[in-house]
């Protein structure tokens, strides 16, 4: 345990009167190594920034209290008066998104992804060359504004969406890049936040510490509840199969990538390592010039400082993507007159994410004798993260360092195709589309035996996600055939609650609380708890998701 400084009840009780400490207030925690910020995440302490020789964060009279007591030197932080002209507040951000899709109604779409705890918007909007449509296209996600006293990122979005819909059809790169790529930005995550300057929701939640943590601990918000904000973000990347996304944040200049919450690297380090190092390169002033300790303006978070409950460690965790957390600037809110130069020192690095989509080994997955789109895993077994296809169009990318591959595609009900020595470059685009067969084992429906097992796996990239199911029709069989439908969770467990929604003529919800349930269709459009062919909506509650799809069956 440190030793107890002589001078600190002093510094206490001048930098803290108990009549001023009413909740939390910001605060500067003395370090003499940066080993302690270990020390202080295994005491409870949510860290917020770290400098070269101090922690800043906020913190309770609690925790102050057990700070001194463990030794530890804590002082006041007076906050900086905040100039907000020059920079676009929630109602402006609202009014240039409706304004560039009125201007760009055939290159843009606006969609409200969530709303937060005061109701406002938090709006998504899309750049490509057909917004109603989807198409097999890489997609990528620019986020800002999580923590609202750091706004640098929202002006940076906006700047880029201008940058692009400005030379489309002049710049021939640029218009390349928004005909063959989904570029989503979510300018303003924590509006309520970002409209009193503060770094959390209207419920004094840091989002950042918000979400679900890999492990399953709790995170550093001390709940597993999710804020309205959180929630949408999460929505929004499930129903989404992200490539790479970033959010911007601010009072650093470095490119932070994934563990936070752990020391061990990611199953994808080598090339989250490379894409942050290409991005701190194309940003002269990070590369040089980037955080203390860091490499080159990049640093692995964990080794930075320990955080629970970040949203780079959530996206990666779950969806594969490869998300950045980028600090742009020391100051949290530097005066509006250095935004152009931010954006001059950002511009060509947020571009160079967008080329980074196009590029690893890509494809598309389909049904050998349908042609239709599957949902597949898509496993590089030497190296990273499995990713999925997304199910609407079968398209899947893969970002992998320079070397031979052994490439496994693999989707329920089908028989998995393995290519040796596929070859990959990082800075370049192998191709692989794959058709896959229906395995034999689920095609027959035998009377009087067993019955034949349907398994659907929800698709963590959609709420929509289209699984047919076809062959189900046996020789010589009756024309009412049972069989019995089994759900399964992303972590491959039974679920044992489900809805079903069915959508043939004359409708009817039914539900069901046992898993499997058996069925038996008989050709009629709606008789009971009998299901004809059509669609089908399962919804499924377990653990800490909601998941939904819709099940096709046909007969």
């Amino acid at each position: 345990m440190r030793p107890v400084k002589t001078a600190l009840i002093t510094i206490l009780l001048c930098a803290f009167p108990i009549s001023a400490i009413t909740e939390r207030s910001p605060v500067k925690i003395e370090i003499e190594s940066h080993d302690e910020v270990y020390i202080l995440h295994n005491m409870g302490i949510s860290i917020e920034n770290l400098r070269e020789n101090y922690v800043e964060t906020h913190l309770s009279l609690d925790e102050i209290v057990r700070l001194r007591d463990a030794g530890y030197e804590v002082r006041e932080v007076i906050p900086e008066k905040i100039i907000q002209e020059g920079y676009h507040d929630y109602y402006e951000v609202e009014a240039y998104l409706d304004s560039m899709h009125t201007l760009y109604p055939y290159l843009t779409r606006k969609d409200t992804i969530g709303y937060s705890v005061q109701d406002k918007n938090i709006s998504a909007f899309l750049i490509t060359d057909h917004p109603g449509s989807q198409e097999a296209e890489p997609e990528i996600k620019f986020g800002a504004t999580i923590h609202g006293n750091e706004p640098v990122g929202t002006e940076l979005c906006l700047n880029l969406i201008s940058y692009l819909l400005d030379n489309y059809e002049k710049d021939d790169g640029i218009t390349w890049l928004v005909n063959n790529t989904e570029i989503w930005f979510v300018p303003m995550l924590n509006p309520d936040g970002r409209q009193v300057s503060s770094r959390t929701n209207a419920h004094r939640v840091d989002l950042n510490r918000n979400y679900p943590v890999p492990n399953d601990s709790i995170g550093e918000d001390g709940t597993y509840d999710w804020e309205l904000e959180t929630k949408a973000m999460i929505d929004f990347c499930c129903e989404h199969n992200f490539v790479i996304s970033t959010m911007f944040h601010g009072e650093a200049l470095v490119v932070n990538y994934q563990w936070d919450y752990s020391p061990d690297p990611a199953p994808d380090s080598g090339v989250i390592q490379l894409i942050a190092l290409g991005y701190s390169e194309r940003n002269r002033r990070m590369w040089t010039e980037g955080l203390l300790g860091s490499y080159y303006g990049t640093i692995d978070g964990w080794y930075w400082y320990p955080v629970s409950g970040s949203l780079q460690d959530w996206v990666y965790d779950f969806t594969s993507c490869i998300d950045l957390t980028i600090e742009l600037d020391t100051a949290k809110w530097p005066p509006a007159s250095r935004l152009p130069q931010l954006w001059g020192e950002n511009r060509d690095a947020m571009i160079y994410l967008i080329e980074k989509t196009h590029t690893g080994i890509s494809g598309v997955v389909t049904d050998s004798l349908t042609g239709e789109p599957l949902y597949a895993e898509v496993k590089a077994l030497e190296y990273g993260k499995p990713v999925f296809t997304d199910p609407d169009v079968g398209d899947y990318y893969k970002l992998l360092r320079d070397g031979f591959y052994t490439i496994q595609f693999s989707s329920p009900g089908y028989e998995p195709k393995t290519f040796n020595s596929v070859y990959v470059k990082f800075n370049s685009l192998t191709i692989l589309n794959v058709c896959l067969s229906k395995s034999t084992g689920i095609e027959e429906i035998v009377i009087g035996h067993q019955l034949p097992v349907i398994s659907v796996y929800p698709n963590p990239f959609s709420t929509t996600t289209a699984i047919t199911l076809s062959g189900y029709q046996a020789t010589n069989a009756p024309h009412s055939s049972p069989f019995a439908l089994r759900i399964y969770d992303l972590s491959g467990h039974l679920v044992k609650s489900f809805v079903i929604n069915h959508q043939a003529s004359g409708g009817e919800l039914m539900t069901n609380d046992q898993c499997p349930m058996t069925i038996t269709w008989d050709g009629r459009d709606n008789n009971g708890v009998l299901l004809p062919a059509g669609v089908y909506f399962y919804r499924w509650k377990g653990g800490r998701f909601d998941i939904q799809g819709k099940l096709v069956m046909i007969r």
